[in-house]
């Protein structure tokens, strides 16, 4: 869109409150956001997405620009600062704007406790040694109380109580394993506001993970009387393959084989056709036993047929 053509959308949006004022009953009505983005499309000519996507691309650059100039009003005199275009044009969405601030953070914060405080009012949810620990129903019962207790969505609750409990573990388990290399290192809040749960979290112990390792590979022979079994199973399973496959061998592939294996006694060192077959062995000798029991098995019906083949001429008609 031309600058003209961004104010023109700007004017146009400007007449219908809901879709910028938050405090509006029908702030959040998708049905009348579609009928008024189809009368601003409309008078704009224009397409009503890409409408659209530029109101939302221009109250962005406000929102960014105004943040800006508020941070740099304290440091210049406003005579000095340049006011971007867009803060000019959209000036009147000033007063439906809510900049974010830390507040929201340390509200969010004084969430976290209340839940945490709330949680630790049933402990059947955090103590595995209870009897009830796993009972869904108390457990439901419970959440709904904590919800309604803070107001917020069960599931919002469940959720962010697992967040902290993470938190919480992953921060005390780090400190553990520093406390014996510095002092004096900053203790993350979560550490505070959660330290009541300590004595019902089980961390894992690294050190006796790798000593029952160690045990297992280095103090037995567990690990190579395991190798072998692997081993051996594999050579039971190939040997029971190439069985099968010799069992399907007719007697006169057979002695087609045979007569291969003998075939350095038949013919001469120096011949082309002894240089092939020393070929075809190297070949076999890579493959693995189950695909070296099939390329023998189609090597002897070839020739098996090339015989038959050379049998069938030598007989006089």
């Amino acid at each position: 869109m031309e600058s003209y053509e961004d104010e023109i959308l700007c004017e146009e949006v400007r007449k219908y409150p809901h879709l910028y004022n938050s405090s509006l009953k029908d702030y959040k009505d998708a049905h009348m956001a579609c009928n008024s983005w189809r009368e601003i499309a409309q008078a704009l000519g224009k397409d009503e997405i890409l409408c659209r996507q530029r109101w939302k691309y221009l109250r962005d650059r406000y929102v960014k620009a105004a943040k800006m100039l508020k941070g740099k009003s304290g440091d210049a005199g406003e005579d000095t600062i340049t006011m971007p275009r867009v803060v000019v044009m959209l000036g009147w969405l000033s007063k439906f704007i809510k900049h974010s601030t830390g507040n929201k953070l340390n509200d969010f914060r004084y969430l976290d406790e209340i839940l945490c405080e709330e949680v630790r009012k049933y402990a059947h949810l955090y103590n595995s040694s209870l009897r009830d620990y796993k009972d869904a129903h108390m457990a439901s019962n419970s959440w709904r109380e904590i919800a309604l207790a803070l107001d917020k969505d069960e599931t919002f609750c469940r959720q962010r109580w697992k967040y902290l409990r993470d938190r919480y573990v992953k921060a005390a388990k780090m400190l553990k394993g520093k406390s014996g290399d510095a002092r004096g290192k900053r203790v993350p809040p979560i550490v505070y506001m959660l330290g009541w749960l300590s004595e019902f979290i089980k961390h894992r112990e690294t050190d006796s993970n790798v000593e029952k390792l160690n045990e297992f590979s280095y103090g037995s022979d567990s690990l190579d009387t395991l190798k072998l079994e692997c081993v051996a199973s594999d050579l039971s399973d190939n040997n029971m393959e190439q069985n099968q496959k010799s069992d399907q061998f007719s007697q006169v592939q057979e002695t087609v084989v045979a007569r291969l294996s003998n075939y350095d006694e038949e013919r001469g060192f120096d011949d082309e056709d002894m240089c092939f077959g020393k070929m075809v062995g190297r070949t076999l000798s890579k493959m693995t036993t189950r695909n070296k029991a099939h390329a023998r098995l189609e090597i002897s019906q070839v020739l098996f047929k090339w015989q038959m083949v050379e049998c069938d001429s030598a007989v006089p008609k």
